[in-house]
């Protein structure tokens, strides 16, 4: 990654080419990163790992994955070796059922590398060191890509019904597609 004339620039590095093949030995982190940085870039890799790494499921980051365009096979659907073919990238809306930093990253990882036009956080605490700001630390605000991110603000949270709550914080599908408008 570097940055030039304001602009954030991810590439693979070269032991990252097409059609490569990569073990990422015990380490769950690396593929995942490595599932999303694939998937963005258009690239075709085969993700490989021990014994124990081949038994966790990577569905989680399979998904999100697929729903922004790339092609992601495991073995019976679950479990690694995993085959990484990058399209080109879509935006999506996309919840993730249990959260985990490194699916959001791998997510992060596929657009940034995809040349997405904006970024949209939306997080059910306060936006002050969530994943909000680790995305802003990312891009900078000098990348190619917009950003913007919903979630509380820094003042005094209350207690209440969900509903209300995410109404009051502007935690809402309206608010977030407004954000979203406003940055294409």
């Amino acid at each position: 990654m570097k940055i030039k004339n304001g602009v954030v620039e991810i590439k693979p590095p070269k032991m990252l080419s097409s059609g490569g093949r990569i073990d990422c030995e015990c380490s769950e982190t690396v593929m995942r990163f490595l599932c999303g940085i694939a998937a963005g870039s258009g690239m075709r890799l085969e993700l490989t790992g021990d014994r124990r790494l081949c038994q966790h499921s990577m569905r989680n980051v399979k998904e999100p994955l697929e729903a922004m365009g790339a092609t992601v096979a495991l073995k019976n659907y679950s479990v690694p070796p995993i085959l990484v073919e990058g399209e080109t990238v879509r935006p999506i809306d996309y919840f993730l059922p249990i959260g985990s930093s490194q699916v959001k990253s791998s997510i992060l990882l596929c657009a940034l590398t995809g040349k997405v036009r904006a970024i949209v956080t939306a997080e059910e605490h306060f936006i002050t060191g969530g994943l909000g700001s680790a995305v802003a630390e990312v891009i900078a605000g000098k990348g190619g890509a917009k950003f913007d991110r919903v979630g509380v603000e820094d003042k005094f949270g209350q207690s209440g019904a969900p509903s209300v709550l995410f109404e009051k914080y502007g935690l809402t599908a309206e608010n977030i597609a407004a954000k979203v408008r406003a940055l294409l």
